[in-house]
């Protein structure tokens, strides 16, 4: 039909489980984004989607959550710290970068854009700076085709689309 398909993805460590196959899937698009926030407390967040896997699944098999997370360590790349750090601040840097690769190894040929969080709102994402800064540095390592803004850009903070600005112009590395 002359349209360009793109697929908004879950991060690949939850594709998976919500039946989201980026195999089969890239084959029907022309290009992906992989939802691998770190910050937001809201939907379609890894701070808030990684924590409550650990607990469902703590509670749900009557385990405790530091056994969960020594079994996701082993098969899931969860650092050793990274549900503390999640749940205290947001999901580690390194984490986030890996699950960008992964997305852009598995559907390679088709681009891949990372999702970026630009807005802010207190108490549910609360960006900054440096946290645009490294997204986008992240997303370089990881040789995504770019990235794309994400929500709402009225809440998009004058000093956050500068340090994008900066960060995508290249001055910052």
């Amino acid at each position: 039909m002359g349209r360009k398909v793109s697929l908004d993805l879950f991060s690949p460590c939850l594709a998976f489980m919500v039946g989201q196959d980026y195999g089969r899937l890239k084959q029907h698009c022309d290009w992906a984004k992989p939802m691998t926030y770190r910050l937001a407390q809201g939907p379609a967040g890894l701070r808030l989607e990684i924590p409550a896997l650990i607990e469902g699944i703590a509670n749900r098999f009557g385990l405790d959550e530091a056994q969960v997370m020594e079994w996701s360590a082993r098969h899931a790349g969860f650092g050793k710290d990274m549900l503390l750090e999640t749940r205290k601040r947001a999901v580690p840097i390194s984490f986030i970068q890996a699950e960008i690769d992964a997305a852009v190894r598995t559907l390679a040929p088709i681009p891949v854009y990372f999702g970026l969080e630009l807005v802010r709102q207190p108490g549910v994402i609360d960006v900054d700076p440096a946290h645009v800064v490294d997204m986008v540095r992240a997303g370089r390592a990881a040789n995504a085709a770019g990235l794309v803004i994400s929500w709402d850009l009225m809440h998009a903070p004058a000093d956050c689309v500068r340090a994008l600005a900066e960060a995508a112009s290249g001055r910052l590395d």
